[in-house]
């Protein structure tokens, strides 16, 4: 039997990371395009969990300068995670998640490489990708309200209060969202209206962007204003699907996002929209107008108005919860009421991990096992 290509062994080296390697010819030539044949051998022997340099070194057989120099270049480009933790430095290969929709586009610059990838990597997504990556149960990100939209601020809980959900961080960044950058380069694609330095991510994340020069640092009060902003501008707040956090918060873009896209550009059974969050809306029926225009800002489109008949149609069961309607409306009229009992939200990211997992018939102790050296 033919020896395996340096492509070849970076797709099986992703088939024992959470989501595999569907797609696996497409996969391929966005590997070619990304990576020469000695890079990908390389990433192909490099683990998803994190080590530091001079073990890989000597696991690996290669000297630990060299090592070093190599994974500090993929760190430079997003396709190697590079833990900093006061003198201890460790890496980890990045998923697909991270190599193709996530750090490419986050300088929010127009290069070759990116001109290239966009249009395969949107079609990765959306025929391959996207089906196994939206189709279980547990998403990846969950929908937070816009926190003046709540008419009881009594029953904010912590995990659902921005500002509070901010307190625990210690570093700020931001960068471009990578999933309207990506689109806007396609030309397959009209461009985004909507504003996209608007993707942040905190403590160990932002470090890693900041250093590697994909993201810029914020401070505090420059996140609450870009929060803000994105709330005017109508878009969905987005935090990392577990209680005690997590390093990133989104502003999507209803068209043009990983999660709320599936609606527009796959097809069913794949679970649509961020997770719900414990509120829903509620409208004032004397504050009303039926201007319609509600329904229009419904990211998911649980808002139907027949104009005709001035008659609103509200699709509960569609409604993430995340606030825009009442934001943006202009009479004051919608506000977000709490649910009935409590969204089922991972307590842990080790939680999370252990539902994504199960629902893709893995075991957690065997999947770390498969991923260490």
């Amino acid at each position: 039997m033919a020896e395996k290509d340096s492509y070849q062994k970076l797709i099986d080296h992703h088939k024992k990371w959470i989501f595999g390697s569907p797609g696996p010819d497409l996969l391929r030539e966005l590997f070619e395009i990304t990576f020469t044949p000695e890079e990908a051998e390389l990433l192909s022997k490099i683990p998803f969990l994190p080590y530091k340099a001079n073990y890989l070194s000597k696991k690996l057989k290669i000297p630990a300068e060299e090592l070093t120099e190599k994974l500090d270049d993929f760190a430079r480009r997003g396709v190697v995670y590079r833990y900093q933790e006061e003198k201890r430095v460790r890496y980890a290969c990045g998923d697909l998640i991270l190599m193709f929709l996530r750090t490419p586009w986050w300088t929010g610059i127009d290069n070759e490489l990116n001109t290239k990838l966009s249009p395969l990597v949107n079609k990765y997504y959306q025929e391959d990708f996207g089906p196994i990556f939206m189709g279980q149960k547990t998403i990846a990100m969950r929908a937070v309200p816009i926190n003046q939209t709540i008419e009881d601020t009594r029953t904010i809980m912590p995990y659902d209060d921005v500002v509070k959900h901010l307190d625990q961080y210690e570093y700020y960044s931001v960068s471009h969202c990578g999933c309207r950058r990506r689109y806007n380069i396609d030309p397959a694609y009209e461009k985004s209206k909507y504003p996209t330095e608007t993707c942040l991510h905190f403590d160990a994340l932002g470090r890693y962007a900041v250093e590697n020069n994909i993201s810029r640092e914020v401070t505090k009060e420059e996140v609450l204003e870009i929060l803000n902003k994105a709330a005017d501008a109508g878009l969905v707040h987005g935090f990392e699907n577990s209680i005690d956090g997590g390093v990133t918060i989104c502003n999507c873009d209803p068209h043009y996002c990983l999660y709320l896209d599936s609606m527009l550009k796959m097809p069913d059974p794949v679970p649509r929209g961020l997770q719900i969050s414990n509120y829903i809306r509620e409208i004032d029926e004397e504050k009303c107008v039926k201007c319609g225009l509600y329904a229009k800002l419904c990211p998911i489109e649980a808002l139907e108005f027949i104009k005709d008949k001035k008659e609103l149609i509200f699709h509960a069961e569609k409604c993430m919860g995340c606030g825009v309607c009442a934001h943006k409306c202009p009479k004051g009229a919608i506000n977000m009421k709490r649910r009935g009992g409590e969204a089922d939200i991972p307590k842990s990211e080790m939680e999370f991990a252990k539902r994504w997992l199960g629902e893709r018939g893995r075991d957690l102790g065997k999947f770390i096992q498969e991923n260490s050296l």
